[in-house]
This record gives C-alpha cells, sequence and structure tokens, in this order.
C-alpha cells in the first residue's frame, strides 16, 4: 500500500506542468475574449461601416499661382529631317482685273524700219469730197516794160490843099524781156477726203468721220504713220513726225502702227474708233514735202 502512495504522489508533482499549460490556454482565451469583446464595444460604439455615398462634386479651380521664375535654357536639340514637298495646291481663281493706268510719257522716236514688201493694191475708193481750197499765193511782180517800137517812115506829102493820105502803120516793137518770178503764195491747209494736215504741209492731222474731223494720239506714232498720211495728201515723202499743237474736238484714233506701204490708214493696224487714252496735249503732227 505504501508503494502504491509513493507512486501516486509522485503523480500528484506532474500534474502541475499541465496546469501551466492551462493557464496559458486559459490566459489566451482570455485575452482572445478581451480582444473580441473590444470588438463588439467598438462596432456597437462606432456603428456598422455605411453604404459608399455619392461621389462629391468637384471643387471650384482654384486661382493659378504665381508664374515661376524662367528655367535655364534648354539645350538645341538635333536638326529634324527635311519635310517631304507638300503637294501642290489647287489653281486659285484669277483676281479682278486692276484699274487702266495712267499714260506712260511719250517714247523717243525709234529709227524707221525697212520697208516692207508692198501690199496688192486695193479696190479704188469712191471719189471724196474736194478738199478746202488752199490760200492763194500773191501776184507775181509785173514784168518790165517792153522797149518802144521804131517811128515808121512818114508819107509823102500830098498836094497842097487836099490832105494826103495817112501813111501804113509802123511794125511793133520787139517785145521786152519777161518780168522776174513773182513769190509763191503760202500753202493752204493740206486736205483729202479722209485726212488733212492743219498749218499746210507741216501741223496737226486730223482725221474725218461721220462728216467730224479729229485728231489722232501720238501712242505709237512713227514715221511709216506719217508716210502713208502724206503719200494720201499727194506729197512724195515725209520729212518728219512730232506731237502737234493740241487740237480740239474728238480723238478719234490710237495706237496707229502702218508700216509704210499702205495707200490709206484705213489700211493699218489701229485701235477702234474713239477708242483712245490720251488728252489733246498727246496730238500727233507731220511735215510732208
Amino acid at each position: 500500500m505504501a508503494t502504491s502512495g509513493m507512486d501516486a504522489f509522485e503523480i500528484n508533482e506532474v500534474k502541475p506542468k499541465n496546469n501551466n499549460k492551462d493557464k496559458f490556454l486559459l490566459i489566451f482565451i482570455f485575452l482572445y475574449l478581451i480582444l473580441l469583446t473590444g470588438g463588439f464595444v467598438y462596432l456597437a460604439y462606432k456603428g456598422l461601416p455605411g453604404q459608399k455615398g455619392e461621389e462629391g462634386r468637384g471643387g471650384k479651380e482654384g486661382l493659378p499661382g504665381p508664374q515661376g521664375p524662367a528655367g535655364p535654357p534648354g539645350k538645341d536639340g538635333m536638326k529634324g529631317e527635311q519635310g517631304k514637298p507638300g503637294q501642290d495646291g489647287e489653281k486659285g481663281a484669277p483676281g479682278a482685273q486692276g484699274p487702266k493706268g495712267s499714260p506712260g510719257e511719250t517714247g523717243l522716236n525709234g529709227a524707221p524700219g525697212s520697208a516692207g514688201i508692198p501690199g496688192i493694191n486695193g479696190e479704188k475708193g469712191q471719189k471724196g469730197d474736194a478738199g478746202a481750197g488752199g490760200i492763194p499765193g500773191s501776184p507775181g511782180m509785173q514784168g518790165a516794160t517792153g522797149q518802144k517800137g521804131s517811128k515808121g517812115d512818114a508819107g509823102m506829102a500830098g498836094a497842097p490843099g487836099v490832105n494826103g493820105n495817112h501813111g501804113s502803120k509802123g511794125e511793133p516793137g520787139l517785145p521786152g524781156p519777161p518780168g522776174a518770178k513773182g513769190d509763191m503764195g503760202a500753202p493752204g491747209s493740206a486736205g483729202s477726203n479722209l485726212v488733212r494736215i492743219v498749218g499746210g504741209n507741216k501741223g496737226r492731222v486730223e482725221v474725218k468721220r461721220n462728216g467730224e474731223w479729229g485728231t489722232i494720239c501720238d501712242d505709237g506714232w512713227d514715221i511709216n504713220d506719217g508716210k502713208v498720211i502724206c503719200r494720201m495728201l499727194g506729197y512724195t515723202r515725209v520729212v518728219s513726225i512730232f506731237t502737234a499743237n493740241a487740237g480740239t474736238g474728238k480723238i478719234l484714233l490710237d495706237d496707229v502702227q502702218c508700216l509704210g506701204h499702205e495707200q490709206s490708214i484705213l489700211d493699218c493696224k489701229k485701235s477702234e474708233w474713239e477708242t483712245h487714252n490720251c488728252s489733246h496735249s498727246e496730238d500727233a503732227g507731220v511735215e510732208c514735202a
């Protein structure tokens, strides 16, 4: 029996070790219950999390802050490759026509061109109106009187008392030398049915249209134009062309471009009738001989 009691005592001494494990387990359970209770208390105080609220509206944009100082300039980048040429653009619409420019200054007369090949003679025109007659020249000086002829022989005396017959008339004296030629009269204004020179053989050229005389603008006026005018008026050659004294009335022609062999100014290239950009300070003139 004693031996059994000792065995029982030894067994009782080992049990405290198991009690320590139980203590640790109890302490762990106690702490877990405290944490669990604290969680419930926290949830009871705070409450369960509610549903997610709607997203708040954005606030107003704040005022821009002051501009910061400029940073240091960056290094130059590498040069890029040259771009491909672009496609040709569509052709633009033509612009509105600009206003007509003012007439340029009269250019110097060019050297006369070589004579062109004569054209085929045109049909004979109708006879024009007779030109105005020129001023008659002054009469020449009277020639010197011829020498008196010699006296004829006297007839024989008749019988006294009766008158004798008259002697025959003496022969007329020799004619005197011719008198000096008088000065030529001043030429009148040259005329034709279509053109005339105001002032004789030198002056302003005028043309006639619909019974009305008008001037020619000197744009492009040259020696070949003068040749045609002189030929129309019966002269043999042109001496010079120039800008004449200003005329009056209409300016009927402009940009006349004769070749020199035409029989009439109407055969020359020219503007339309009364189409010009001139004034009477540019009236054309010619001198013929």
